[in-house]
């Protein structure tokens, strides 16, 4: 009776921290990968097997033949789920390593073929009883072949030995706690072999537990740590494309054209001088904000090409088919696109040519389009020059860390190049 109630109090305290992490785990979808949710899924798997532990605990001894068929399910689904967790966590530490192919299907392997091999056993068991057996009084005894269940130490042995082999491709932490779990889950199992089997019973699930929140409170550390990363990265390339947009000879064209108007044209010149304000303004403005409303950033790439149209006159051609708005976008994401157009594309043609600038609405997302009848380029042979094109770097980088959207940039030499970017909707 007293390890009854020993067993299920730490199985439902253990049970209160599974859900909590389970919650924080789905709140925190928007930085989850595939390692996450294997993570998740052995979270949710443990909290069922320690429900089905409990279950067994109370149901044993009860009279009726409706809670002696139940004894022997639920105890047969308690040992299955206890290799199966196993298993979902060893995949989390391996989706973590760097394995070769061939490496990854025999770690991957051997788990699985040993699971399968107890599963046979534990389904004879329910004839012979050897492992396990529930008497006529609907109390579970263990049978001569319990101990069969230290050969999840295989487990153990083979998460030791692959983490030690590739610990230097490992965070020292990560490693840390791979190898504390591994190692205490081989001492609780030994304690079966000595003659220790309740102890093993009350340590094992709780030892399980405790490593899943440690395994929770490194995986939140290095998402914090991730964030900080790419706020840094985010504030670089704001930096980056703030200056990477004020080029000297963007400055000295605008101003040099702006003065000639002065003694041609005053009004319009005053008008250009505004407009080429607004344009520097919105520039600086980049460096304190990472997320602007659509509409804004339209008014900024029209100061810009005002400012283009100034100078090139009718070899810049500009058309608009803007069909949506009121939706947000990083900043600075349209610039340096259209920039890219007028200097490297159209006002590299014979005559000058047309950018075309059109915007729609989708189910799941804003489309924007950006196309010119320019000169075009390889896209495969292009490479970054460090000056316009890491504004496009900037814009990919910028799309994917801040809304998860993304630019896909396609050229044909003679004929022209059309952007498209998509900012998928939702509440990020």
């Amino acid at each position: 009776m007293d390890w009854m109630i020993t067993n299920i109090s730490l199985e439902i305290f253990s049970i209160a921290i599974l859900l909590i992490l389970i919650t924080c785990q789905l709140v925190g979808k928007e930085y989850r990968g595939r390692q996450d949710k294997i993570f998740l899924l052995a979270l949710c798997l443990h909290t069922v097997l320690l429900v089905l532990d409990i279950a067994t605990w109370i149901i044993d001894g009860k009279s009726g033949l409706f809670f002696y068929y139940l004894n022997w399910i639920t105890n047969l689904l308690v040992y299955s789920f206890s290799f199966i967790v196993i298993n979902v966590f060893m995949l989390y530490i391996w989706e973590g390593i760097p394995l070769s192919q061939l490496t990854r299907h025999i770690v991957v392997g051997i788990p699985v073929l040993v699971t399968a091999i107890f599963i046979i056993l534990l389904l004879i068991s329910l004839f012979n009883g050897s492992i396990f057996y529930i008497d006529q009084d609907n109390w579970y005894h263990l049978g001569p072949m319990y101990k069969a269940g230290t050969i999840s130490d295989i487990f153990y042995m083979e998460i030791i030995f692959v983490v030690l082999l590739y610990r230097k491709k490992i965070s020292r932490r990560n490693t840390v706690i791979f190898l504390l779990y591994a190692v205490s889950l081989m001492i609780v199992t030994t304690l079966n072999i000595i003659g220790m089997e309740h102890l093993n019973i009350v340590l094992m699930y709780s030892f399980m537990t405790l490593a899943l929140l440690t395994v929770f409170v490194n995986i939140h550390v290095q998402w914090e740590k991730l964030i900080k990363e790419q706020e840094l990265k985010l504030r670089d390339h704001q930096i980056a494309i703030m200056l990477s947009q004020i080029q000297p000879h963007f400055l000295n064209n605008a101003l040099t054209s702006i003065g000639k108007m002065c003694e041609l044209d005053a009004g319009k010149a005053r008008v250009a001088i505004v407009t080429f304000a607004k344009y520097l303004r919105s520039n600086m403005k980049s460096l304190t904000l990472n997320m602007i409303d659509f509409s804004e950033e339209l008014k900024h790439v029209k100061h810009y090409l005002w400012l283009e149209e100034m100078r090139f006159g009718d070899r810049v051609k500009v058309e608009w088919d803007v069909n949506a708005v009121g939706f947000m976008i990083p900043t600075l994401t349209l610039q340096p696109i259209v920039e890219n157009a007028v200097r490297h594309g159209i006002t590299l043609k014979s005559g000058g040519g047309t950018i075309l600038i059109s915007v729609v609405e989708a189910d799941d997302a804003y489309v924007i389009v950006i196309s010119d009848d320019g000169v075009g380029f390889e896209v495969e042979n292009r490479a970054d020059d460090g000056s316009a094109h890491i504004g496009i770097s900037n814009v990919r980088d910028r799309l994917s860390i801040l809304c998860g959207g993304h630019l896909v940039i396609k050229s044909i030499p003679g004929e022209g190049t059309t952007a498209v970017i998509e900012i998928p909707k939702g509440d990020r």
